[in-house]
């Protein structure tokens, strides 16, 4: 008959408890996750070695050892499996930066509407009804694509083709 599993210890809870605040302190050091390099990850888990190492709740020895074991876990990351240029992110990084990347693809899916808002404005305040006083130059029919001449300034006649009656200057 196997044994139960021990049962968590105060020792083991606080360890758990201090590898976690870990994990918090080095990501709020590391900022903007493109920046997310082996010497940023160790620059900032420095920092937060000092810092945690000053605070009564966690043991000088205990903080080294879970930012050492850190360190040595995200070194493997960094000079692990390179497929296609990328390197994989630690579990707790990559859902961080995931978070980042979802909305940066929400706001260039809202910018890309906008622009093709402005680009809808932006054709129709080119176009040419028939009846507009337009100076000479070559015009294009928007339904059939023929092409009107005027010499000199005047009204667009209709499309001698199809009677289309919304044109666009040729460039």
């Amino acid at each position: 008959m196997p044994l139960p599993p021990p049962r968590p210890s105060a020792l083991t809870a606080s360890l758990e408890a201090l590898y976690e605040r870990c994990v918090e302190e080095i990501k709020a050091r590391l900022g903007h996750p493109t920046a997310l390099t082996a010497e940023a990850v160790r620059l900032a888990a420095e920092a937060a070695r000092e810092s945690l190492s000053r605070m009564a709740a966690w043991r000088p020895e205990d903080v080294h050892a879970v930012i050492d074991s850190l360190l040595r876990s995200w070194q493997q990351v960094f000079a692990g499996d390179e497929r296609d240029g990328r390197r994989p992110l630690p579990p707790a990084v990559q859902a961080w930066t995931e978070r980042g990347i979802a909305t940066l693809a929400h706001l260039a899916a809202r910018v890309k509407g906008l622009a093709e808002d402005v680009e809808r404005r932006l054709q129709r305040a080119l176009e040419y009804h028939t009846g507009t006083s337009v100076g000479p130059g070559a015009f294009e029919c928007t339904r059939c694509a023929k092409r009107l001449h005027k010499r000199k300034a005047g009204p667009l006649p209709p499309c001698r083709r199809c009677r289309g009656t919304v044109f666009r200057r040729c460039r």
